[in-house]
Order: structure tokens, then sequence, then C-alpha cells
């Protein structure tokens, strides 16, 4: 008679071609009836799930309760000893629920327990949800509203989990994003394009009062934004890219081209390559000291082009809106001494020329015909020359002192710019002049997470999504979550090697 882990495994085979042979009576079953496919599908799913249930079952059952004798040596030399009453867990995979029985270890009764020897060999995490149901939940997350993620966890697989424990394994999985970004490697050389690019701009996120609550000054009716409704993150984004010459009237082409009609097929446009966004919330230092988010932000910049282009030999574009806060950041993040090049992102450029043109009473094609004349000014690098036109024009109109004033706060904005609106040189030498990666991080790495109908985010959860959200959006979610574990086994278990050293038996 055979006894033992052998006999386990024997009913265990059974009950599992049991279970394969009953599936397969169903789909035959449903073949004779003609029964809906998608409803066979969803069958299958559950039973295939429990069939994974009833293994994951079998496997905790052989690992046994952990019992590696009446004593333990840790690494540091404290004799640790067997404690008498077995502790429950529970934890939740995909599967289902399962209840684990485990014997601990302690220098003595009631006091803080030393060893878990189950938990360390088989690497469980701090919570009661695997590491790969927290790994599926999280990339849902990063993407849609914590309901929508339970909502859809509780449809696909066996058990539940509530939106506060989402938003809390959010705070835990972020808490790793800034040594997981500190321990990556710099991208290789072959990878890179010949001109390195960074951008910086803001973005404002929907905040929660300190109590959370609706206050009654809130309902007054105010002008303006409303004080600590939004707290402005500064999103960061670091690529190269390779040179991409054009002439002025190739941008003027791309800025005014009828969608209507087919448009010229062109020189293939360089991609971004080893395109890096992150972004920043103010927050404090550790030590009491409040650290703004363009300069978290502005730092991390300095950081990376630094390790990218070490001995300057890209040339560095830094390209940015004419916010003065960003561009005085660089200057003091940025080493003294090096070389770059400041270019006023042109669709910002373009925005104010449109105000200019309602100035002047131009609608419809009046107005392009306006903006096609005074962008193609700009692209030629005749920025004197527009803000001269443009003072002329408003003088020969008889402006008033009112309508005076708002034009020359655009012609300032142009003057104060203008040696960041060398489009011909730029154009010239290849380099980008128009910011969409950063106005594109904004919006879909902030707006289309964060910002959603109902939403409000306490300063820590902000935070913490912006951070793994990055990790997805920068393309490298699984080395993260590869990278997470392993910390989170190194501090959850510092005592690995001691159950290594055993001699593990499966249990009968």
């Amino acid at each position: 008679m055979m006894h033992g882990p052998a006999a386990a495994d024997n009913t265990q085979s059974e009950e599992f071609q049991q279970s394969i042979e009953s599936m397969k009576e169903e789909v035959i079953a449903a073949a004779r009836t003609g029964t809906a496919a998608h409803v066979v599908e969803e069958n299958l799913f559950r039973r295939l799930l429990g069939v994974g249930h009833q293994l994951m079952e079998h496997f905790f059952g052989l690992q046994g309760t952990g019992d590696i004798g009446e004593t333990a040596k840790l690494a540091d030399g404290l004799t640790i000893k067997l404690l008498p009453d077995l502790h429950n867990r529970k934890l939740v995979t995909i599967f289902g629920t399962h209840r684990l029985q485990r014997h601990v270890y302690g220098s003595r009764e009631g006091q803080a327990i030393d060893l878990v020897p189950l938990d360390t060999r088989l690497q469980l995490p701090e919570t009661e949800y695997s590491y790969f149901y927290q790994g599926l939940s999280q990339e849902m997350a990063v993407e849609m509203p914590y309901s929508k993620v339970r909502d859809l966890m509780r449809k696909i697989f066996p058990g539940s989990v509530s939106v506060d424990t989402l938003e809390t394994a959010n705070r835990h999985t972020g808490e790793h994003v800034l040594s997981f970004r500190e321990s990556q490697p710099v991208p290789a050389t072959e990878t890179e394009g010949a001109i390195l690019v960074t951008s910086a701009d803001g973005k404002g996120i929907p905040m929660r009062h300190e109590r959370d609550v609706l206050r009654v000054e809130d309902l007054k009716s105010k002008r303006g934004p409303k004080p600590g409704r939004k707290r402005m993150a500064t999103v960061g984004s670091v690529y190269t890219v390779d040179p991409f010459v054009r002439k002025p009237e190739d941008i003027l082409e791309a800025l005014f081209h009828d969608p209507a009609s087919v448009k010229p097929a062109g020189e293939k446009r360089p991609e971004p390559k080893n395109k890096d966004v992150f972004a920043n919330l103010t927050r404090d230092d550790g030590a009491g000291n409040e650290i703004t988010a363009t300069d978290l932000t502005m730092k991390e910049i300095a950081k990376q082009a630094g390790l990218r282009n070490p001995a300057d030999a890209k040339v560095h574009v830094m390209l940015q809106d004419g916010q003065p806060s960003l561009w005085e950041a660089a200057k003091r993040h940025l080493p003294v001494g090096t070389p770059y090049v400041e270019v006023l992102d042109l669709i910002h450029v373009m925005g104010y020329l449109w105000k200019a043109a309602a100035m002047f009473g131009r609608t419809g094609w009046q107005q392009l015909e306006f903006m096609k004349a005074y962008a193609l000014r700009v692209l030629q690098g005749g920025i004197r020359k527009v803000v001269g036109s443009l003072r002329q024009s408003a003088s020969r109109r008889g402006f008033s002192k009112q309508q005076t004033e708002k034009l020359e706060k655009i012609c300032n904005y142009f003057l104060k710019n203008r040696h960041r609106m060398k489009y011909d040189e730029y154009l010239a030498a290849g380099y980008p002049i128009a910011s969409g990666v950063i106005e594109g991080a904004c919006r879909h790495y902030v707006k289309d997470r964060m910002e959603r109908a109902g939403m409000r985010w306490s300063m820590d959860g902000a935070q913490a999504m912006l951070n793994v959200r990055s990790i997805a959006l920068n393309g490298k979610w699984e080395q993260f979550i590869k990278f997470r574990i392993q910390k989170e086994t190194e501090k959850n278990h510092p005592h690995h090697s001691v159950v290594q050293a055993v001699e593990w038996p499966l249990a009968a």
C-alpha cells in the first residue's frame, strides 16, 4: 500500500483528472445542444479557476506548516525556538482565498515573532493579497479608477478587493519607484539619438481637503480656481532624437494643412528614443524643508542630462513654454557651464498669435491668413519684425488703452523670449521646436487618469499614482514588479538563508 506524499499526489491527480473529464463532458453536452460559444467560454473559465484553486491548495498542502525543528539559529547567532501555537494567515490569489497554518519561531512566547519559515520559503507578501494579484490590479489601476478596478477584479476572479485596499497597495507599490529609477542603467550609446531633449510643464491635480469634507466656503461663487482645490504637479520628460532638418515653409504646411486634403508624403520624422517621463508634487524633504515640484523635477532632469550626456557630446535642447519658473529652475540645477539650447515651444507662440489675430478683428479665412503671414515671419526668425508690425497695425487702427495693454503683453512675451525663438536656426540644425512629448505627457499622464469627474486626491496618494503610472508609461512595468518583489522579500524575510539551508520535506 502506498503512503506519504506519493499517495497524496495520486489522490490529487485523480481529483484533477475528474475535473478535466467533467469539463470535457460539459463541452460535449454543450456541442450537442448548441450552447452559445460565449456561454461555454465563460463556464470553462470559471471551472479552470476552480482547478487552479485546487492546485494551489495542493501546493500549499505539500509545503506543510513550516516546522524546521525545535530550534533554529539566525545569521547573527541568535537561537530561536519553535513556539507551540500554529498561526493562521489569509492569502488571496487570482484563484480565490487560501488559509495557511504556519509554525513560527521566536526567542520566547509573547515576544515578537522572529521567523515564519513557510512565509519565508514561499516569499509571501506582507499583505493578504498575492504579488501576482497585486501586480494585475495595479496595472489596471494606473489606467482606470480604483472603483472600476475593484469591479473588474471581482468580475474576473473569485474573492473581492476594496477601493481602500487598492489605494493602499498603490502607495506601497509607489514606495519602490525612486529606488527602481536609481537602479536603472544609462541607455546604451547605440540606442540613443544625437540630440538630448528635456522639457518640463505643470498640470493641476484636484486635491481633497485636509478633512476631506466639503466646506461651506466652497459653495460661494468666486472667480478663478478655488484655493486648495488643485495642486500643481510638474511633469518632466527626457529623451533623445536624431536631427530632422526642415524649412519654415514645411512647418507652416504642417500647421495649416487642410485635414480634408491629401497630405503629401514626406520624410519620416525620427522617433524619440529612450523616453522617460516623471512628475512631482511639492513635498517635504524629511527634514522639515519644503521642496517645490518644479525644483524636484528639474533636479531629476539635470541628473539625467548629466548621465545621458556626460561629455556634452550631444546637443542639449531644453524645450518648454514661457513659464519663468521653469527656466529659472533649469539655471539653478544644471551645472554651471553646461551648454544647452533654450527653445520656446512653437505651439505656445501660435496661441499668442491667435490672440493677436482676434484683437485685430480677424475671423474665419482672414484669421487664417493673418496667422500664416505672422507664423512664417516667426519661423524665419523675424520676431522683432513681428512685434514692430503688430504695434504699427495697432497704432493705425487707433487701439484703445485697454486694447494696447493687451497687445503689449503679447509683444513683451515675444521680446522677452526672443533668444528662445531662433526657429530658422533650430530648423536648419534639425532641432525639435514643439513640445508635443511633454504636452502629451501632461494630458495622458496626469489629466487622463487623475482629473476624471469627481476625483480628489490626497498628497501621498497623488504622488504614489504619479510614480507608479510613470513606470507603466515608460514601458518598464515587468522589470519594476520583479524589482519590487525582490526588495520587499529582502525586507520581510531577512532570514531567507536560514530556511534555504534546511532540507525541506514535503508534507504527507
